[in-house]
């Protein structure tokens, strides 16, 4: 068999490839957006809700971040008939992506929200430590600390949270050159780490 590239384009052209690719574009918007809201709804009530709404909370997490999409897809689409409930191809891929998604985007927007108190109990701890090592002056020592501890490593995860195959790399901080804050601080933030 040999290798044709008119035969390619044409394969990479067809109209049902392309029908495809724009189905998956939209639904994974559609699905990232209601996931969004599902996640900020969770992550809420896992930080802040009572008992029980917190253990709601931790359960449809624990369920959806626990078992495999497919699996979930598979559910949603051919159990619950089962129960009465029909539902289309896309309704259910919609249901079970949103739901999913929900269930990751509210672990990373509770970390979010947790990510500042824990800069700062780093940086009380270690801040003196971490100046002292890195030759910084005493007026620079609380912001040059703080700003380069609740910088460094965070990166925005909700593309590569994305329910799609298509997902871009995500950028770190090893990307680039780091400024010379950054690098001075290594120290304070490998001390933050290893607590």
């Amino acid at each position: 068999m040999n290798w044709s590239w008119d035969f390619f384009f044409s394969y990479l052209t067809n109209g049902l490839m392309l029908q495809g690719a724009w189905t998956t574009i939209w639904l994974s918007v559609i699905s990232m957006i209601l996931g969004l809201g599902l996640g900020v709804g969770a992550g809420m009530m896992k930080m802040y809700g009572n008992r029980a709404l917190r253990w709601i909370a931790e359960f449809y997490i624990w369920l959806f971040r626990g078992t495999p999409v497919l699996i979930q897809l598979i559910i949603i689409y051919t159990g619950l008939p089962q129960l009465g409930i029909r539902l289309t191809v896309i309704e259910s891929a919609i249901i079970g992506l949103a739901l999913n998604e929900g269930a990751y985007l509210a672990e990373v927007i509770r970390s979010g929200i947790a990510w500042p108190s824990a800069t700062k109990y780093c940086v009380t701890v270690s801040a003196r430590d971490g100046a002292t090592a890195t030759d910084m002056s005493r007026a620079t020592e609380p912001t040059g600390v703080a700003t380069t501890s609740s910088l460094a490593g965070r990166t925005n995860p909700l593309p590569i949270q994305a329910p799609t195959p298509i997902r871009r790399k995500p950028a770190t901080h090893l990307d680039r050159p780091a400024p010379r804050s950054v690098s001075k601080l290594s120290v304070v933030l490998a001390g933050c780490l290893a607590m």
